[in-house]
């Protein structure tokens, strides 16, 4: 009977071996698992890691290359954070580093000292910094921090960016922060994941823009992007920013520094202490002596066309991190546009009726809103669209750089310039008081008790009529062809949606609302013999070195050809060209903008209570300009010069100036006669 009793002991014996064995398998599978899956997942932004980001990059149109010139490189437009902002559009500057500009220098010794001493060591976990902060935390009841390792800081502000950081995703995402850490430090070398840390690191925001990565934040701060021209205090106050950055930039916009030099004496204590032979006791000193002041805290520059990227951004095929985006935009034209607005806006705030942004903004203090004198200033937009492609080659929403974009976001009574689709509704549908309606056919608003409410010049030819923009003869049309008919029309050509009324005539009524861009879009079929265009920002996207497709809307024709090229011809007029030109309501446009009588040139001005518009158009490129006030106070004043054909038409002039500088191929060309006119 003993001897059954140690049989027994050997069978519990092997059983919790068994066990053991069993359950230890089962642990290093999941290991194993987890190790892949994290390799996996890694490995889905990018197998090097000195390519991990979270930003896209946008570019401006690359210039065209004519003879044995250098194709120079696209312009930068901007850096757009995409991961790890709440879905909200962050704008970053930010320059790549290699390793050769980071070590040997100050700065990656700085870094290392004050934020992971024992990177070069540790696995991917620095288990003591991980105790010390834990019995920091339960012995002396200081805040838990200080554990964090240089490459697990990379998995939580770049790889995990977008994670919860609360409640039960919050811990979720701090084991997936671990085993990711792991996994990078075992398949990844340290320098590569030092790279993609110094270049992605977030070090602050300063005038709405990240600094994202040590070149950005020397370049904004002390005026040097190289890290090894950075002063032994420049690189430790750089390094000990990381902790708190907007904090330290926030007491610096103030003149104060106390905290951040507090800070950089700290960083430059533990280096001497961690690198005695390489920075004795006198070098830290002498840098302590040195006095902080952020070279220019408060210039660093906006990005460019920023509006436009905005839009772009949301017509991109996928939102993932990494790419490339060549924007149609062409820088020069850009720039164009948004001097164009601020330099015309800038003048009327100085004129004599500077004075309305006044009273705009008094009246929008008296509805309750909460706004700034800038705020409530005159507005404007511009857009310019390659007639035939549909790209957009310029945009701008706006004289400030906020992120409301009147040219795509603002819809506003066209006024006038619908004027254009009625004729162009007329000379389509045919019979007009038992007669075709062509360019020479007698408009008498008179005959019409309904135009007669509305101001006319009387009688008058239909290219006439167009030309000086009766309103009369709008209406009349519109009574004669049918309200409801030509409301259709006008809905299918601009994409708005009217309330039947004769007001449609006028660009006026319920529904009638367009953004620049539409209108832009519509008067595409001027330049196309009836073929509108669509709208595109996107030129070529890449991830990596990959080409990804992009939508691409091919043009649809909305009336025909022949009905198309005699309203352009009737729109000639408009900017005095021809024997009507006379009467046109733009005539000064040529005179304004410089452009001589072999540009081909049509165009149309629209003035309501509350919106100004001038559009103009060539066979290649159509521009649209609006002016208006947001909170629509004070109403325009015909009397006073608020008219389309005065700030809209200026700024369309100036516009254009550029346009003849810079691509003067966008003003080559005629109007191409169809058939069916010849």
């Amino acid at each position: 009977m003993n001897s059954s009793v140690p049989d027994r002991e050997k069978q519990k014996l092997k059983a919790t071996l068994k066990i053991t064995f069993v359950a230890l398998t089962i642990v290093m599978i999941a290991l194993a698992v987890a190790d892949a899956l994290a390799l996996f997942y890694l490995y889905s932004f990018d197998r090097d890691p000195k390519r991990w980001t979270n930003r896209n990059v946008f570019y401006a149109r690359p210039k065209e290359v004519f003879g044995d010139r250098r194709a120079p490189q696209p312009t930068h437009l901007a850096s757009l954070i995409v991961r790890g902002t709440n879905g909200n559009l962050t704008y970053a500057s930010q320059y790549e580093l290699s390793l050769v500009d980071i070590k040997p220098s100050a700065l990656h010794d700085c870094l290392v000292t004050a934020e992971d001493r024992r990177f070069y060591s540790h696995t991917g976990l620095d288990y003591l910094s991980i105790f010390k902060a834990g019995f920091d935390h339960f012995i002396y009841r200081v805040r838990l921090r200080g554990a964090s390792t240089i490459s697990n800081q990379l998995m939580r502000t770049v790889i995990l960016a977008d994670e919860s950081r609360s409640g039960i995703k919050g811990w979720l995402r701090k084991l997936a922060e671990i085993i990711l850490t792991i996994a990078a430090e075992r398949h990844f070398s340290k320098d590569d994941l030092l790279v993609s840390y110094v270049n992605n690191v977030p070090i602050g925001n300063l005038n709405q823009t990240a600094l994202n990565g040590f070149s950005a934040a020397g370049d904004a701060l002390f005026g040097k992007r190289d890290p090894k021209s950075l002063s032994l205090s420049e690189a430790c106050t750089l390094a000990g920013m990381l902790n708190r950055p907007n904090r330290y930039l926030q007491d610096a916009s103030k003149g104060d520094y106390r905290r951040i030099t507090e800070r950089r004496d700290k960083v430059l204590e533990n280096l001497g202490r961690a690198l005695s032979d390489r920075y004795p006791e006198a070098v830290i000193n002498r840098a302590k002596k040195e006095e902080i002041r952020f070279f220019r805290t408060k210039q660093i520059p906006t990005p460019e066309a920023r509006q436009f990227i905005s839009y772009a951004y949301q017509q991109l095929p996928s939102r993932k991190p990494g790419m490339r985006v060549y924007l149609t935009a062409d820088y020069d034209l850009q720039r164009s546009a948004e001097n164009a607005v601020n330099q015309e806006l800038s003048r009327f705030d100085r004129g004599p009726y500077g004075f309305y942004n006044y009273l705009s903004y008094r009246h929008a203090l008296k509805e309750g809103r909460r706004v700034t004198e800038a705020e409530s200033k005159l507005q404007a937009a511009l857009v310019a669209l390659d007639a035939k492609t549909g790209e957009i080659l310029a945009m701008v929403g706006g004289r400030e750089k906020s992120e409301f974009n009147r040219a795509t976001q603002a819809k506003r009574a066209p006024g006038s310039v619908i004027k254009s689709f009625v004729y162009l509704y007329g000379i389509h549908a045919g019979s007009y008081a038992d007669q075709r309606f062509r360019a020479d056919t007698i408009i008498d608003p008179a005959k019409s008790s309904t135009a007669q409410r509305y101001t006319t010049a009387g009688a008058a030819r239909a290219q006439v009529q167009l030309a000086r923009s009766d309103n009369g003869a709008a209406v009349a049309i519109v009574q004669e062809f049918g309200i409801s008919r030509v409301k259709d029309f006008i809905a299918r050509v601009t994409g708005s949606n009217p309330v039947e009324s004769e007001l449609i005539a006028i660009g006026a009524g319920k529904g009638m609302e367009l953004s620049p861009l539409q209108l832009a879009r519509a008067y595409t079929i001027f330049s196309n013999n009836g073929v509108k265009v669509y709208p595109n920002p996107l030129l070529a996207v890449y991830d990596n070195e990959t080409k990804i497709k992009t939508p691409e809307e091919k043009g649809v024709r909305v009336v025909d050809a022949g009905a198309s090229y005699i309203v352009t011809q009737m729109l000639h007029g408009v900017v005095g060209d021809g024997p009507d030109g006379q009467f046109g309501t733009a005539r000064m446009a040529r005179g304004l903008s410089g452009l001589d009588s072999t540009v081909a040139l049509g165009g149309k001005t629209g003035t309501g209570d509350n919106d100004l518009w001038f559009v103009g158009f060539t066979p290649r490129i159509v521009v649209v300009a609006w002016v208006g006030f947001d909170n629509n106070f004070p109403p325009f004043e015909a009397s006073k010069g608020f008219t389309g054909s005065r700030l809209p038409l200026q700024i369309w002039a100036r516009f254009m100036r550029g346009v003849k500088t810079y691509r003067p191929d966008l003003l080559a060309g005629k109007f191409g006669m169809p058939p069916a006119v010849r």
